[in-house]
């Protein structure tokens, strides 16, 4: 007779007992290998998720910059196009409005000239064919021409002073804020002293501070002019103006 005869119930109580640990150990054999692929394969799925979240942000960022450095390039392109065709309409206009502001106007007296003198200089001054025709005509030609070449030369400096204020309105965007303050000023202040000029013309009151926009232009264009030219240099030849 074999003892799982003699101890039934013995021996039923340890075939279980190792069939549980049998199980038991299964089991966490089962667990530790699927458990790590799973984990394993969970990983690296996030792990993917996340470098690939990473790539298109880096993809991103580089478009930006890329872009940002493009328009940067275009808009220094831009200002380095205008600043010196500004520079030279600004000086054209500010001379030609300063001449004719002036407070020291000389005219000749071509009532004391004699006649070839007089024809040689009414054929070679500024005024249109139809006023030398005019003037020629006159036996008192003094007031007349100085008359004359009064609106000749507002028109003269009205058509400088509105190329330059033209191509700086079109093209003022594309300038630094401490330029286009400068250049609002000096734009204002001769158009100012045109305005001023023209209509003391027209209508002459002797007052004190008559010409008071023509002195301040006078006063303070010149200073005005000059530190706006030391910043256009600036911005053409400082390559470290740039960084900004």
């Amino acid at each position: 007779m074999g003892i799982t005869n003699l101890f039934p119930d013995i021996w039923a109580i340890i075939r279980f007992g190792l069939s549980a640990v049998v199980a038991s150990g299964l089991a966490i054999w089962i667990f530790r290998t699927l458990g790590e692929k799973w984990l394993s394969s969970k990983f690296d799925k996030q792990l993917e998720s996340y470098r690939h979240a990473q790539q298109k942000e880096l993809e991103r960022l580089k478009f930006n910059i890329n872009a940002l450095m493009d328009r940067t390039t275009k808009l220094h392109q831009y200002e380095f196009d205008v600043l010196p065709q500004l520079w030279a309409l600004l000086n054209e206009s500010y001379s030609e409005v300063a001449r004719f502001t002036s407070s020291l106007q000389s005219y000749p007296d071509l009532d004391r000239m004699e006649e070839a003198q007089l024809s040689e200089f009414i054929q070679q001054c500024d005024l249109d064919q139809w006023q030398k025709i005019k003037l020629t005509g006159l036996k008192l030609k003094n007031k007349e021409y100085q008359d004359m070449i009064f609106w000749h030369n507002l028109n003269k400096a009205n058509s400088k002073f509105m190329d330059f204020n033209n191509y700086y309105i079109k093209n003022c965007i594309f300038i630094q804020e401490e330029l286009k303050l400068l250049g609002d000023g000096i734009r204002d202040m001769m158009s100012d002293a045109l305005f001023e000029k023209k209509h003391d013309r027209e209508y002459p009151q002797p007052r004190e501070g008559r010409y008071a926009k023509c002195d301040l232009f006078r006063e303070q264009g010149s200073p005005k002019l000059e530190e706006f030219s030391a910043l256009v240099q600036n911005r053409l030849w400082n390559a470290r103006s740039l960084d900004g």
